[in-house]
């Protein structure tokens, strides 16, 4: 489970680092294509201004070219036909200001180039006037402009930097949030298969030993062999019930959307359970309301399932002798049928437990055919209905569960 989180936390921080990437790349781009165009700009303006002076006055004083120079930081060269203005140069002089010069004259007629003279680069825009006649190359630094850009571009690293260890906290978090249902999925089917072998371990246990007992003492086998048939059939339950559960586990509960008349199925409950209590030493009740009760929306055999499970835990918790309640309720929406019993009850801080699988009272413990799945089976179906099922106190004592299902 941890290398799928780091797996997920990888290719999630992947994921972002590209797309910031990508953006932080275009703004860069963005940035950078503006400084770019501002100086090819200011270069075209410069250059048709020095040749409209040529044409207009056939002259350029040196000064004014020296004061331009170290203005605009380019190296400025005309040429008056193919003789050009032996001007010597206030931004570069000398041997460099030549082979500049004369790597401009080998590229040839080209608008605009690049080109490197020793360890400068320079960005060289080339012209000529109207008539042919007058031409010049401006020659712009441009170190000076990736040093402009330096600034925006650590900015734009640093943001990088920052949002990389911040997506990697995200991808570590959605890695997290992504493998927890699998993560808390996986509990439950640890749990369930441990809560199950522990469960099924009582009863083999039981037949073991009685077999090994039916060896030695011949005269009691009858009542060993029944002892073993008693624990098989309460194995055979357990796993009835384990077999619900595991097809609520995967969503495998065969539920159907019927419509039936809620009275007539409480009384065909009554009918059903009624020797199942007086076996337990006591008695089953109905109460039905006055006026005609709506239809349920539900799957009728798993709700008559839901309501024996409910019964049969108040008469394994020895509430039918004081007898059980069967009850119907109508509100707005919902249909409520209540199992009430008048034994020991459920403890406040049980309530939300007593629904988790294998979970049992300390009463319950002590009863070797309550397992701590029925509950669990009951809401689960219930759940699957669509509805709820909550538990509360009878008054006098005990527990009143109540089955709440939406009307049709």
């Amino acid at each position: 489970m941890n290398r799928l989180k780091r797996k997920l936390a990888g290719l999630y921080t992947a994921s972002g680092i590209a797309v910031l990437s990508v953006i932080l790349f275009a703004f860069g781009f963005i940035i950078y294509e503006g400084k770019n165009r501002d100086v090819m700009d200011a270069m075209e303006e410069q250059g048709g201004r020095y040749l409209d002076m040529l044409e207009n006055e056939n002259h350029i004083e040196d000064s004014f070219l020296e004061t331009e120079e170290r203005y605009s930081e380019c190296a400025i060269f005309l040429f008056d036909g193919e003789n050009a203005f032996r001007f010597p140069g206030e931004y570069l002089k000398g041997a460099e200001r030549e082979e500049l010069l004369f790597l401009c004259l080998e590229v040839g007629s080209q608008n605009w180039f690049r080109l490197k003279s020793g360890r400068e680069r320079y960005l060289v825009y080339s012209t000529e006037s109207r008539n042919g006649e007058k031409s010049l190359y401006l020659c712009k630094n441009m170190d000076q402009l990736y040093k402009e850009l330096f600034l925006p571009f650590g900015i734009l690293f640093f943001c990088l930097l920052g949002g990389s260890a911040m997506l990697f906290g995200m991808g570590r978090l959605l890695a997290g949030q992504a493998v927890k249902p699998v993560e808390e999925n996986q509990k439950e089917q640890m749990a369930f298969v441990h809560g199950a072998g522990h469960e099924l371990r009582s009863p083999l246990a039981v037949i073991r030993s009685n077999n090994a007992a039916a060896g030695v003492d011949q005269e009691k086998t009858a009542h060993y062999r029944q002892i073993i048939d008693d624990e098989c059939q309460r194995m055979g339950h357990l796993v009835d019930e384990l077999l619900v559960l595991a097809s609520g586990q995967t969503k495998g509960y065969d539920i159907k959307e019927e419509v039936f008349f809620a009275d007539t199925f409480i009384i065909e409950c009554y009918e059903k359970f009624e020797p199942v209590c007086r076996e337990g030493g006591g008695m089953l009740s109905v109460s039905l309301p006055d006026d005609k009760v709506g239809e349920i929306k539900g799957d009728k055999r798993r709700l008559e399932q839901v309501v024996g499970i409910l019964i049969q835990n108040a008469v394994s918790y020895g509430a039918a002798e004081k007898g059980i309640e069967l009850e119907l309720e109508e509100s707005k929406k919902h249909i409520v049928i209540s199992v009430k019993d008048h034994g020991p009850g459920v403890l406040p801080e049980e309530r939300e437990n007593i629904f988790r699988r294998f979970y049992r009272t300390d009463q319950s413990r002590k009863d070797k055919e309550h397992f701590g799945l029925g509950l669990s089976i009951a809401k689960e179906l219930v759940d699957a209905m669509g509805g709820r099922i909550e538990v509360a106190d009878t008054p006098g004592g005990g527990a009143d569960f109540k089955i709440r299902l939406n009307k049709n």
